[in-house]
């Protein structure tokens, strides 16, 4: 049984039984064509592989300085295709309960340099669409407050409407509460405060359903995708 009918197979199952999106789908499909090419290099087929050669090709992965976020997804597709496999009796056991003893390496975050930050600052600020002005206060918040994703996504509306109405083109502060509940304050500067203010001129295009309010100063389930990277790394 080749690769490709059990890899094209696995997919049609996700679809059909998991509902999974076209985006796990696409990368699925990649990361098992990887896993496939790395395992016909040493003569095998997928059916035949062991838990030392799926080891090996995780342990293959962090050399190739994949970030952990990716390595843990190519797992996640192995884990599930040996299920698939086991559950549907072409193999004869189920290595996707032993691969969580595969311990994966931890890459250092990427840092972004000075100058990349800049150019996305000039780009998100040419864009005057609602998205680029949310773009553009979400770049400068992070930028000059240094503050977590996971914070931003959690600002409060009605605490930056009235920081804002007290500082008037000057220098802000928000009070962000982080982990174990432990609250610091953060540093606006006076750019970050009028990209703020211009977002928040079209901010109501991002409120849907039949709420006319939201608490959060970033509302909308769009924000998922932007903050996950896939709307700023297309800039």
């Amino acid at each position: 049984m080749g690769d490709d009918y059990i890899i094209r197979s696995f997919l049609e199952f996700l679809v059909s039984s998991k509902g999974v999106s076209e985006n796990t789908v696409c990368s699925y499909k990649c990361d098992l064509e990887d896993l496939s090419q790395f395992l016909r290099r040493n003569g095998l087929k997928i059916v035949d592989a062991s838990y030392g050669d799926l080891c090996e090709y995780i342990r293959n992965l962090n050399g190739r300085a994949y970030s952990a976020a990716t390595i843990a997804r190519r797992v996640s597709a192995i884990k599930g295709l040996c299920s698939f496999l086991y559950k549907d009796r072409i193999v004869h056991s189920d290595l996707s309960l032993s691969l969580e003893s595969c311990r994966l390496g931890r890459t250092l975050p990427r840092v972004i340099s000075e100058s990349d930050i800049g150019m996305l600052l000039d780009i998100a600020k040419a864009d005057l669409s609602a998205e680029g002005k949310r773009l553009y206060a979400i770049v400068n918040i992070l930028y000059s407050s240094g503050v977590r994703i996971s914070e931003l996504i959690h600002l409060g509306f009605f605490e930056i409407d009235a920081m804002l109405h007290e500082h008037v083109g000057d220098i802000g502060y928000i009070i962000i509460k982080g982990k174990g509940n432990r609250e610091r304050l953060v540093l606006l500067n006076e750019v970050a405060m009028d990209s703020i203010r211009a977002y928040l001129e079209v901010r109501k295009c991002f409120i849907t359903g039949e709420n006319t309010e939201s608490r959060w100063l970033f509302p909308g389930r769009s924000m998922i995708s932007v903050l996950a990277g896939r709307e700023l790394g297309s800039y």
